[in-house]
């Protein structure tokens, strides 16, 4: 199971990206979009921007996760683009990596803001495995 990540940017607002991130995940294959993680921020009216991670691996059954949520936050310090890209990054080989089951890896959820100024925080969440 390997992940990749998508980006989208407008300078404008998050008016004109709210449409770019559904044409993305229309745009995403059947498989690819049962694994989809989708999380977007807006930088006090400008630089708006989100991420997309997917796979193209099949669903692994979910009977195995519980029902206990735990995560890690990935962080950038810095606004530039480059900067942004290896947050991105940094979080897909978290989920590339071996700490997580695949199970758990394939419905992790994510959460994005850089609203505060050029701190960025990427989020991920999954269900631990059942005890």
């Amino acid at each position: 199971m390997t992940f990749v990540y998508d980006q989208l940017t407008n300078s404008s607002d998050m008016s004109y990206l709210w449409p770019e991130m559904t044409n993305a995940l229309n745009d995403l294959s059947k498989k690819r979009r049962k694994s989809a993680k989708i999380a977007a921020s807006d930088m006090k009216g400008s630089d708006a921007r989100a991420i997309l991670i997917y796979c193209d691996s099949a669903a692994p059954d979910e009977a195995e996760l519980g029902t206990n949520w735990t995560s890690k936050v990935f962080k950038t310090t810095s606004g530039s683009e480059e900067a942004y890209q290896a947050l991105y990054q940094e979080c897909v080989n978290f989920l590339n990596g071996n700490l997580l089951s695949d199970v758990e890896k394939y419905y992790a959820q994510i959460s994005f803001t850089n609203a505060s100024s050029n701190d960025g925080f990427l989020a991920l969440f999954w269900r631990e495995l059942e005890r």
